[in-house]
C-alpha cells in the first residue's frame, strides 16, 4: 500500500522529513516544489524536528538492522543516506514489500533475531520502530535489539508512553468496539467513521486497532531500559520516540538537556515492569 491514500510513503519528500526528524539534516534529498505541495497536503504532522543533530556521514556505509520493517519506510530512508540495511519482519506481506528494494529482508519475529546471520557481529544502527509495545514482553524485546548493536552504535525505538493516544480511554474503547464487529464491511465502516476522532488516517487507525498487545510504557521505564543495557547516552527525541548510543558505561549519563541522570554509573537501576496492558 504505497499510494496517495496510504500513510506508508517512500517518495523523496517523505524521506526528507524522516531524515530531518531523525538526524537534524534538512533537505537531504531533492523534492521539487510541486511534489512538496502534494506532500504537505498529505502530511499529518507526525514528523517533528529532532532536538538532537547527528553527523549523518557516520551512517553512510554503516550496517543497519530494521526490526519490524513493515512496508520498508525506515529501510528506504537508511538506504537513501548510504547505509547497508538488513530488514526483518514477522509478516510475509511486509517481507515481500520491502524485498522490492532490499533483497536482504528476512521473515522472523523480533525474538528470533539471535538466529539471524551476522547477529553476533553486531550492527552500527538498529531501528525498532513501533514494535516493542506490540510484543508479549517489551523489555525482553528491548534487550534483544540492544544486544544487536556494536559498541558505539545507535538504537532508535518508538514505544507508546503514558502520553500517547494508545493509552487514552477513547482509544481503548475504539479497540474494544472494533473487535466486537463481525464482518470486514462493518470494520471498514467503523474505521472510516472514527479515524478522525482518533487523530489518524484510516491506515494508521487500522494499525492501532489490529494489534493484540498494546503496552503503554512509562517514559522513566524506557530510560531505565537504556541505562541498564549499556547505553551511556540517551535522548527522548520526540514525544514517545527515543535514541540511545551504546558504549561502555564510563562517562556521565545525561538527559536531553545535559542534566546528570545518575551518579551510580554502571550500577543497576530497578528494572520496572509496571506498564499497564491496553485493550
Amino acid at each position: 500500500m504505497n499510494g496517495p491514500r496510504s500513510s506508508v510513503r517512500l517518495d523523496n519528500c517523505s524521506m526528507n522529513d524522516m531524515i530531518a526528524s531523525t538526524f537534524g539534516r534538512q533537505n537531504f534529498l531533492y523534492c521539487n516544489e510541486s511534489a512538496r505541495e502534494v506532500h504537505e497536503s498529505l502530511e499529518r504532522g507526525i514528523s517533528q524536528q529532532n532536538i538532537v543533530t547527528l553527523d549523518i556521514s557516520r551512517f553512510m556505509g554503516a550496517t543497519a538492522l530494521d526490526v519490524g520493517c513493515g512496508f520498508g519506510r525506515w529501510t528506504a530512508m537508511l538506504q537513501h543516506i548510504g547505509a547497508k540495511v538488513t530488514s526483518v519482519d514477522a509478516s510475509p506481506h511486509a517481507v515481500i514489500s520491502t524485498r522490492r528494494f532490499n533483497p536482504d529482508t528476512h521473515q522472523m519475529t523480533l525474538f528470533e533475531l539471535p538466529t539471524l546471520e551476522n547477529f553476533e557481529a553486531g550492527f552500527d544502527t538498529v531501528i525498532c520502530w513501533g514494535v516493542l509495545h506490540h510484543t508479549h514482553d517489551p523489555y525482553k524485546g528491548f534487550k534483544i535489539v540492544a544486544s544487536a548493536l556494536r559498541e558505539g552504535g545507535f538504537l532508535f525505538i518508538q514505544v507508546y508512553n503514558d502520553r500517547a493516544k494508545a493509552g487514552f480511554h477513547y482509544t481503548q474503547s475504539f479497540r474494544t468496539r472494533f473487535h466486537q464487529l463481525k464482518t470486514i464491511d462493518e470494520k471498514v465502516h467503523f474505521l472510516r467513521k472514527t479515524h478522525r476522532a482518533a487523530g489518524a488516517d484510516v491506515f494508521d487507525h487500522l494499525d492501532g486497532m489490529m494489534t493484540f498487545y498494546n503496552w503503554v510504557v512509562h517514559e522513566q521505564t524506557v530510560r531505565t531500559w537504556f541505562l541498564n543495557n549499556g547505553f551511556a547516552d540517551y535522548w527522548k527525541v520526540w514525544n514517545y520516540k527515543y535514541l540511545g548510543r551504546k558504549r561502555a558505561v564510563l562517562d556521565p549519563v545525561r538527559d536531553d538537556f545535559g542534566v546528570l541522570l545518575t551518579d551510580n554509573i554502571g550500577e543497576s537501576v530497578e528494572e520496572g515492569r509496571n506498564y499497564p496492558i491496553v485493550g
